[in-house]
């Protein structure tokens, strides 16, 4: 199997089980908005050359993430993230002071152990989607490419098919107990 594309999903959630929609970044230049109707979740779908995370689309994102919140939820916010390049910029350190939200870094290749989401929301969201993805590879040859629509459809629906609600309240509290 082999894909013309990357495509990164950035998913963020509270230890109460508050969840935001997640965000699929794919590569190229513009967003052909008939993927948007491939979604089920209300995920956010953008692109940057890579198809990963950069330094612009984290400062958006922290924006994005701030403006989801309830308006009950005290400030200042703790946000536990990856030690991620994109993530470790004065710009990014000044945004989130601005929204009045707390950063704290985990140290290299130590999410698999604290990160709530490594913990209990990665490997049940990659299981389904792995499902799928075999569903959809099972009759082809080896030389089978995923095109982006069938890729946002397949990840939205491995979403839906995850209680991140609780798999967020789970992760919080093996990371953290």
């Amino acid at each position: 199997m082999s894909t013309s594309f990357h495509m990164s999903i950035v998913a963020c959630g509270s230890a109460d089980g508050f969840v935001i929609p997640p965000l699929f970044i794919l590569t190229g230049k513009t967003v052909d908005v008939s993927l948007l109707s491939f979604d089920k979740t209300g995920a956010a779908v953008t692109t940057t050359e890579s198809g990963f995370m950069n330094n612009w689309l984290f400062i958006r994102c922290l924006k994005v993430f701030a403006e989801h919140l309830p308006a009950e939820i005290e400030r200042p916010l703790l946000l536990v993230m990856d030690g991620c390049s994109s993530h470790i910029l004065l710009e990014v350190v000044d945004m989130a002071d601005e929204l009045e939200i707390m950063l704290v870094y985990l140290s290299d290749n130590s999410t698999r152990l604290f990160q709530p989401l490594d913990v209990a929301v990665f490997g049940s969201f990659k299981s389904k989607l792995r499902a799928f993805i075999d569903l959809m590879i099972s009759d082809k040859s080896d030389n089978f490419s995923i095109p982006q629509d069938a890729a946002v459809e397949m990840a939205s629906l491995a979403w839906n098919n995850c209680n991140f609600s609780a798999n967020f309240k789970a992760g919080f509290k093996g990371s953290y107990t």
